[in-house]
């Protein structure tokens, strides 16, 4: 019950804008927690604050991806 209530099986792996891998996440996973970066002092879910599209990338995002961002002024 507590799965589905918390939607903690919901992911997006099918998704056309889903690709990659990293370690064990794969593009369109839920947001995995990642402890706080002691300069940053917030964890990654910090970000999710305000309500706004948004793009989490770990690793090095592609240039394109920066650029499409860039354009449609996404964080």
């Amino acid at each position: 019950m507590f799965r589905t209530v918390s939607q903690t099986l919901v992911n997006y792996r099918t998704s056309a804008l889903s690709a990659g891998r990293a370690g064990a996440v794969r593009g369109g996973d839920r947001l995995p927690w990642v402890p706080p970066i002691e300069s940053a002092g917030e964890d990654n879910f910090a970000a999710l604050s305000p309500s706004a599209w948004q793009v989490h990338v770990y690793g090095n995002p592609r240039t394109s991806l920066r650029e499409t961002c860039t354009r449609r002024r996404l964080p």
